[in-house]
């Protein structure tokens, strides 16, 4: 028989539980710890340091400015972060009102009034401050010897609508404008605030019926004795704030500047009487169509175009094949607000390119009806340098110049090697030279650069265009034999067209 199983003493004692021994440390692990705790406390301390050395932070804080919202929180919201504000106005939607409150307004006076470093240090909490007591001359004027010039600014300005809103409060108005042009800071801004008021002279409900600010003439009588400054910079700035108020009055003083021994006043000069369409400016711009500066030369371009006189028209159709895009864009701009029968043919090029575009009319007919090949390109260099029209009319419009003949290749070449005209625009304008054929020999150099062009539809219209021209482009065989390797199948054919047109027999792929 099979032995029966040890029976198990349940009256003896079971061995005590002992759980398993940790094992120590590492010395990784202790450091992972210790360094996950110190952002924490660096925080804490941070935090704690901040509110000890900003304890107006918790000036306001005995009683209750917003129901719901902690008084700290708003007056860090309205004065010191802008960022933070609009984060809070979501939490608390209280914060929005408070500052219409008569508590928070009376805040700010006691804190402006109360000396302390914040109104030195703490230039974004000054100029915010300021608004809340724009109706206390005494205590903005502490702000007028602040070391920021935001700040200094913003409380000459309110102190300025102090004044403004004063009838009898000329005087002091002035001497606060002499203030700030004595501060060479502050000094645009100065010319700046007279221009706004000069402008907005007797407009309701800016300055009351009847107020001194209502005249302009006292705003233009400050200004022009300034024009005879010794500075340059104080007869420039004047000269650019009299332009802007417009004043006919101030015509002959300006003119006179024309002949300003700096150069600068002299073109502040020149603009101020461009915007008036005054021609006696012309003689000051014209020659700077030729300056070795495009920005220079897009400026004289502007401003002739104020000007609209005959001979700044000649000069602008000239900057039309300026080596600068933007010459030429602001030649054009300025061209297509001229005035007398040049901006009625303008209007026709506009008809003429829509009807081409829709087929009801035929290229050389439209290049007929605009006058001729002669008056024709001229009106089509302005379209096409001009933003305003749209894409398909700049298309027609260089269509339109492949019939213009031989005078129209330098424009068209210009487009095509400028690459910081559109895309589209190089490939039509290379189209375009393939129509003047032979005619366009001039440009073969061009068309044989932009066959290295970054943009594929550009090569490949280029080798059309060389094509096109036949034996004229014969200096164009060894280029248009390196893009017979070329990665792009039909670049290769236009090359192999090409070069069996210029050499009159085929050529292998």
């Amino acid at each position: 028989m099979p032995e029966e199983p040890a029976k198990l003493d349940e009256t003896a004692d079971a061995p005590a539980y002992r759980p398993p021994a940790k094992p120590p440390m590492s010395r990784r692990r202790r450091w992972l710890l210790l360094g996950g705790g110190a952002p924490l406390v660096l925080v804490a301390a941070g935090v704690i340091t901040y509110l000890v050395v900003r304890p107006d932070l918790w000036k306001y804080g005995r009683g209750t400015i917003v129901p719901g919202v902690p008084d700290p929180v708003v007056h860090y919201t309205l004065v010191d972060c802008g960022l933070a504000g609009a984060a809070l106005q979501e939490q608390y939607p209280g914060v929005g009102d408070v500052a219409r409150s008569p508590k928070v307004t009376q805040a700010f006076r006691d804190w402006l009034a109360s000396p302390g470093p914040w109104k030195k240090d703490n230039w974004t909490l000054a100029w915010r401050a300021m608004h809340y007591v724009h109706d206390d001359p005494a205590l903005l004027r502490t702000f007028l010897k602040h070391g920021n010039a935001s700040v200094r600014h913003e409380a000459y300005r309110l102190l300025a609508g102090c004044s403004i809103r004063n009838p009898s409060g000329q005087e002091e108005f002035f001497r606060l404008l002499q203030a700030m042009l004595a501060d060479r800071e502050l000094r645009p801004m100065a010319f700046s605030l007279v221009g706004d008021y000069a402008l907005n002279a007797g407009r309701p409900p800016t300055v009351a019926a009847g107020n001194w600010a209502g005249d302009r003439a006292c705003y233009i009588a400050f200004l022009l004795p300034l024009l005879n400054d010794a500075d340059a910079d104080m007869r420039k700035l004047t000269t650019q704030v009299l332009g802007r108020i417009g004043d006919p009055g101030t015509t002959e003083s300006l003119t006179a500047l024309l002949q300003d021994r700096d150069e600068q006043v002299r073109l502040a000069a020149g603009h101020a009487l461009a915007q008036r369409g005054d021609a006696r400016a012309c003689p000051l711009f014209i020659p700077l169509l030729k300056s070795g500066d495009p920005s220079a030369r897009a400026g004289a371009a502007a401003a002739l175009g104020q000007i609209r006189a005959p001979e700044a028209i000649d000069a602008l159709i000239g900057a039309l094949l300026d080596s600068d895009y933007g010459v030429r864009v602001a030649a054009a701009g300025a061209l297509r607000h001229a005035r007398g029968t040049l901006a009625d043919d303008l209007k026709r090029v506009d008809k003429l390119a829509g009807d081409l575009t829709a087929g009801k009319t035929s290229a050389e007919a439209a290049v007929a009806e605009l006058g001729g090949r002669d008056h024709a390109l001229i009106l089509l260099k302005i379209h096409l340098f001009d933003t305003e029209i749209m894409w398909t009319k700049r298309e027609q419009c260089l269509e339109l110049l492949g019939r213009c003949g031989k005078p129209a290749v330098p424009v068209l070449a210009r487009i095509v090697l400028d690459k910081k005209d559109a895309d589209k625009a190089r490939c039509a304008a290379a189209a375009a030279l393939g129509l003047l054929g032979p005619e366009a020999g001039a440009a073969v150099p061009d068309l044989i650069t932009v066959l290295a062009d970054d943009d594929i539809r550009v090569r490949r219209r280029s080798a059309e265009a060389l094509g096109r021209i036949g034996q004229a482009a014969a200096a164009a065989v060894a280029a248009l034999e390196r893009s017979l390797k070329d990665d792009d199948a039909e670049l290769r054919t236009a090359a192999s067209e090409a070069l069996r047109k210029i050499k009159g027999r085929e050529v292998e792929k």
